[in-house]
């Protein structure tokens, strides 16, 4: 039985023209399926070539990078999951805001599938997950070219980008 299924218009914080990014959710029994899309002039953006080998990496929001934040409504605690067009990933728990950053160990493997053609760069991956009721920050880093950085999400709040706030999520 499928909980949610939905399409996300992510928004960049300062605006651009040249790509759209929008973010397939998927939700059936406990497994969370996103898939990304960016469409646009992609010879201006930086991706990371695809990896016969992905690894979990740190660091992987100085390039272009996709991202899924999963917390419980009403608790502080929450996992933050990075996944480079590569095929790299990492998934972080967090206490609270920004905080108690530790690798999570309960994530070992993500589905991951990456696709594209000279204007669309699809990337997706799915994860497990018991939390009953899910808020959900979706969020994505693209690296440019000319080495500018934009960053789209769900939602923005605040006078910079900040992917981590509560209030960005997405409640399911």
């Amino acid at each position: 039985m499928t909980k949610l299924e939905r399409t996300i218009e992510l928004k960049p914080f300062t605006p651009i023209n040249d790509f759209a990014v929008a973010c397939d959710i998927k939700i059936v029994l406990q497994t969370i399926e996103v898939n990304f899309h960016v469409t646009g002039d992609l010879e201006n953006l930086v991706i990371p070539g695809a990896k016969l080998q992905a690894e979990r990496k740190d660091n992987l929001w100085e390039s272009t990078c996709f991202e899924l934040f999963v917390a419980e409504v009403g608790k502080k605690e929450y996992t933050e999951i990075n996944v480079s067009p590569s095929g790299d990933w990492n998934a972080y728990s967090f206490s609270d805001y920004r905080s108690g950053m530790t690798p999570n160990k309960e994530i070992t493997n993500i589905g991951f599938f990456n696709a594209q053609n000279l204007t669309e760069l699809n990337v997706g991956f799915s994860v497990n997950s018991k939390i009953p009721k899910l808020a959900l920050g979706i969020s994505a880093v693209l690296k440019l070219n000319s080495g500018a950085t934009t960053y789209w999400a769900y939602k923005h709040i605040g006078d910079k980008p900040d992917f981590h706030l509560r209030d960005t999520f997405l409640e399911v």
